[in-house]
């Protein structure tokens, strides 16, 4: 359990200042092909990753494939240490100093309710696409050895399934990195429609292909929202 916290608050900080580093990296008109292709390299790993994990439990066991996880952790640390960011001009006008924790939460909280109202409405949409995957990444194991019969292999080739879709995604956001507001919303509405459809079908069928495939869209529908939505916060 203790584990499992220290995780969840990694993974709390990394998600942030990832975000926070792209305007550092790229110009302005490049923020969501940015977050697409960091993207990208997420799917890349959902497509081998458990593939290669149910294989590896299959022969070795999940205590093994667990510590080999660890080792990934060092390198990709490895890695972040390497890379060197610049900084952002101070934006022009006053800046207000002094305060207390409390009257900047407050602020905050007035900014992005009547100056900012879209970043409200990806923070709930944010809230429902994380409960969806969620309970996507909680059921779907039991699904597919309950309903369909599979094992630790099936389900690993399964997710591969959905890294898939989110890497296709990822590509196609690569072309529309410069569409306004509005149809890049779409883009989201659109996607989500298609994972819902998809989910629904799911629950129905016991076709392994049909699965596959039917991951393939639930990828790409999870895949739209994130490099879209960084995007918007990063303007």
């Amino acid at each position: 359990m203790s584990l499992s916290l220290l995780d969840a608050v990694a993974m709390a900080t990394f998600s942030p200042a990832l975000t926070s580093s792209v305007p550092l990296i790229v110009p302005r008109a490049q923020f969501t092909a940015a977050n697409a292709l960091i993207q990208s390299t997420t799917s890349l790993g959902i497509i081998f990753g458990p593939a290669l994990s149910g294989v590896g439990i299959a022969l070795f066991g999940s205590q093994e494939v667990l510590c080999l996880n660890a080792v990934t952790y060092f390198v990709a640390a490895l890695c972040l240490g390497l890379v060197r960011l610049g900084t952002l001009q101070p934006s022009e006008g006053p800046q207000r100093t002094g305060g207390s924790v409390f009257q900047d939460l407050i602020e905050g909280i007035t900014f992005i309710a009547i100056k900012q109202r879209v970043i409200v409405l990806l923070v709930i949409t944010a809230g429902c696409y994380g409960f969806g995957a969620s309970a996507l990444t909680t059921l779907f194991p039991v699904f597919a050895r309950k309903l369909l019969g599979l094992g630790p292999v099936e389900v690993g080739y399964l997710w591969s399934a959905l890294g898939v879709g989110l890497l296709l995604m990822s590509m196609a956001l690569l072309r529309f990195t410069e569409w306004n507001l509005s149809d890049r919303t779409r883009i989201i509405a659109a996607a989500s429609v298609a994972s819902a459809l998809a989910i629904g079908v799911l629950v129905w069928t016991n076709n392994l292909f049909l699965v596959g495939l039917l991951m393939i869209v639930i990828g790409g529908g999870m895949g739209a929202f994130t490099p879209i939505a960084w995007g918007i916060v990063q303007n």
